[in-house]
């Protein structure tokens, strides 16, 4: 039982799902027949690439990295990893894996002047290490935690962004390994480019293709991984796992506003979505949407009306975002 954080990895395997379907997974130039722990329908346009992103020597990546929007102060304490596929080579000597913690940095892209997107920061907040031969494939998961709790600044309206990711060093023997992920851009991706990978040059690289639109995989992917989250840096048994697949609400943009905003937010199952904007009173201002929604990335704007679609006067709003059982509300400025 753990009682505080030490800096050791110590590792954790539970089920989570069952496995529904089998996939092409393509790594170097080998093609293998692995099984798919998902079981909504594969992609038409992508049939073969869903479900795996390989970090490889043959790629010569040297990182892998999911981005989360945490809504809470507690304390990030390690990661959940859904591993598909490992691979040792003829030597049998398995490669390290480095499990990062990383804040967010504004890169700049090496191919396009002026273009720029938040991807993960150079430096490590924590980390951990686990060599691959600890590492579950079964869909059961592997969770190791950091050599160090790092409080996070969000709170229920304004989120703290951060990254989770694998990195590893390029050697002369070729280990194979693949994470979990989801390319169909429905359920888990949601536009925001949230997955993103580091080359052995040090550039950065996002799988939407902001960056370098000619040299990218072109997918809305999320990776299978977890943030371990606890509000007790002391003892951590009580901890959570925030997954990239939760319903997540974005910040109003632009905020301040005049004279339109949008409001966006990632919907992970089909539901019935209501959105009402609100004065500080407490009255409703504005119903948005009151509709059953598919699930996937939506945006709704507000042009600053009433339901009568009257202008309305300059000041703080509140916008509440209901689906099934959650709810969440937060602020914006209107501006004259």
């Amino acid at each position: 039982m753990l009682q505080r954080i030490k800096p050791v990895i110590i590792i954790y395997t539970f089920m989570t799902f069952g496995f529904s379907q089998l996939d092409t997974l393509h790594y170097g130039d080998v093609q293998s027949i692995v099984p798919n722990p998902f079981s909504e329908g594969t992609n038409t346009e992508w049939p073969n690439q869903k479900g795996y992103v390989a970090g490889t020597n043959i790629y010569r990546d040297i990182g892998k990295y999911q981005r989360f929007e945490f809504y809470s102060s507690d304390y990030i304490v390690g990661a959940l990893l859904y591993f598909g596929l490992i691979d040792i080579d003829a030597s049998g000597v398995a490669d390290t894996i480095t499990v990062v913690l990383k804040g967010i940095s504004n890169i700049a892209s090496d191919s396009t002047e002026g273009v720029y997107t938040f991807g993960p920061s150079e430096e490590n907040l924590a980390t951990a290490k686990i060599t691959l031969d600890q590492m579950d494939t079964t869909g059961v998961g592997t969770l190791v935690m950091f050599d160090q709790a790092v409080q996070m600044a969000g709170d229920y309206f304004i989120a703290d962004s951060f990254f989770i990711g694998i990195e590893w060093e390029l050697t002369d023997h070729l280990d194979t390994f693949s994470l979990y992920s989801d390319s169909v851009g429905a359920v888990l991706g949601g536009g925001f480019n949230r997955a993103w990978e580091k080359f052995e040059d040090g550039n950065y690289n996002d799988f939407g293709c902001v960056l370098s639109p000619s040299y990218c995989w072109g997918y809305d992917i999320d990776l299978w991984i977890g943030a371990v989250h606890s509000a007790d840096v002391v003892n951590v048994d009580n901890y959570k796992v925030l997954f990239p697949d939760k319903f997540r609400i974005y910040n109003a943009y632009p905020n301040p506003f005049n004279p339109v905003t949008s409001l966006n937010y990632d919907l992970p199952n089909n539901s019935v979505v209501k959105i009402t904007v609100h004065n500080m009173m407490g009255r409703v201002v504005k119903t948005l949407v009151n509709d059953s929604q598919t699930a996937g990335f939506k945006s709704v704007q507000w042009n600053a009306t009433n339901d009568k679609n009257e202008q309305v006067s300059a000041g703080l709003y509140l916008y509440t975002i209901q689906a099934g059982e959650f709810r969440h509300t937060k602020k914006m400025v209107l501006l004259k």
